[in-house]
């Protein structure tokens, strides 16, 4: 916990020296959901919530894993998430829901936070006793 601070604490104090020395905002369209590779600092999490592994899935003795993408706004904010795949849809829902409640430090784009897209995977093991 005191990590993910300490980390989003650095990208903000980072984000706000690029924004003094770089005077002036350049021209950078924050209507548009920009893809990771256009970015110059990728969003980073913040505040994390674990997926719930579904009862009968975890019961059952299930693994499987989800890839899940959301829309990171320019304060952070998960605007929207999709499940891309996933081995099995409980998995899927768990790992999207859990995604909304995250919380990010922006994507940065010529000294502009931006909205960003990104792809994260999710990973559902059984713990062995």
């Amino acid at each position: 916990m005191v990590s993910d601070f300490m980390k989003y604490l650095r990208q903000l104090i980072s984000t706000i020296a690029l924004l003094l020395i770089g005077g002036c905002m350049t021209s950078v369209d924050i209507n548009k959901i920009y893809e990771m590779r256009e970015v110059t600092m990728a969003p980073q999490p913040v505040f994390r919530v674990p997926p719930k592994y579904p009862r009968e899935l975890r019961a059952a003795g299930v693994t499987g894993e989800a890839v899940v993408e959301a829309v990171i706004d320019q304060n952070g904010q998960v605007i929207s998430v999709k499940v891309v795949s996933s081995s099995e849809p409980r998995f899927g829902e768990a790992a999207a829901a859990a995604e909304a409640l995250w919380k990010f430090c922006p994507a940065i784009l010529r000294n502009t936070p931006v909205k960003c897209r990104l792809q994260q995977p999710f990973e559902f093991e059984v713990e062995r006793k």
